[in-house]
């Protein structure tokens, strides 16, 4: 499987890109995820997208990435098949791939954080890269804890994420959806959300149903290193993976429906900032000793 074309597309564009200008190599690494509803109805679901890690320039191995409720029924329960649209590239047709998923045993390929409030799930799929049209994100592009130390990054910094728009997916190809926003809250405490404290950034950047599992990116104005004999002027924009969204902060309101007899409605209000699950711990579950025996290398 060859994933340098890739590559060299984000390379490209490292220098002097504007604010609105996003290489669109990015949508290309984003799977919209279905699953099955209780009628028995295909429905999407949310957002992942496809992350490697290399073994050389050419070879190496695909996965899945996502937030793990996204792949987790009401219940709480994890799903036994997932789906996701692909395009094929043959007749530029969308497909809808069915993926078992399997949580434990021999062929297990639904891997996930030792540390159980940690919202990321990795799954182990290869869907031919002949036959589907898709990229995928070398791991090299993961923030991790040393990087976010050398990188310096800190509340103001620009990212953006792409993901699932539920209210359009597209009729002939898949379209995801981008957003922008800033870095609102780096701390070296856990964050208490969605009824646990968690390891998390967060962004001044509104979410919504399907954005969960989506991947989200540093775009950080950078003052490149000097250069022997050069002259230095302006800054560079370094994109790097800053994490995975797992949703927003919010509150229940009352509604602004009139009072009943019985019934004082409520709406869910979106604070505009978003709960992100860092990439240094998707790092974690790519190369623990488990996915690495898995793999191989």
């Amino acid at each position: 499987m060859k994933y340098f074309l890739f590559v060299c597309i984000i390379l490209l564009h490292l220098n002097g890109i504007s604010q609105t200008q996003i290489p669109p190599s990015f949508k290309k690494a984003v799977a919209f995820i279905f699953a099955q509803n209780d009628s028995g109805a295909i429905m999407p679901d949310g957002t992942g997208f496809y992350v490697a890690v290399l073994k050389n320039d050419s070879t190496g191995k695909i996965y899945l990435a996502t937030a793990k409720h996204v792949i987790k029924n009401s219940t709480g329960a994890f799903l036994k098949r997932i789906f996701l649209r692909m395009l094929k590239k043959k007749d530029s047709s969308l497909s809808i791939v069915p993926i078992d998923l399997y949580i434990s045993g021999n062929k297990k390929n639904v891997f996930i954080h030792p540390d159980s409030t940690v919202d990321i799930a990795v799954i182990s799929v290869s869907p031919s890269q002949n036959e589907y049209d898709y990229n995928v994100i070398p791991s090299s592009f993961i923030t991790t804890r040393e990087d976010f130390d050398n990188l310096k990054i800190m509340e103001g910094d620009e990212v953006f994420f792409t993901g699932m728009f539920s209210e359009f997916l597209g009729k002939n190809n898949n379209y995801p959806i981008t957003r922008f926003g800033r870095v609102a809250l780096v701390t070296n405490e856990k964050v208490f959300w969605n009824g646990y404290y968690r390891d998390l950034y967060l962004l001044e950047a509104t979410t919504y149903w399907g954005n969960s599992g989506s991947p989200v990116y540093f775009a950080l104005k950078r003052r490149p290193a000097p250069r022997p004999n050069s002259i230095t002027i302006g800054d560079e924009t370094v994109f790097k993976l800053a994490g995975i969204m797992s949703g927003f902060f919010g509150e229940n309101v009352l509604g602004g429906l009139a009072e009943t007899k019985n019934i004082r409605p409520y709406q869910l209000v979106n604070f505009g900032i978003s709960a992100v699950t860092p990439s240094y711990l998707l790092w974690d579950i790519l190369f623990s000793d488990e996915m690495r025996n898995k793999r191989g290398f």
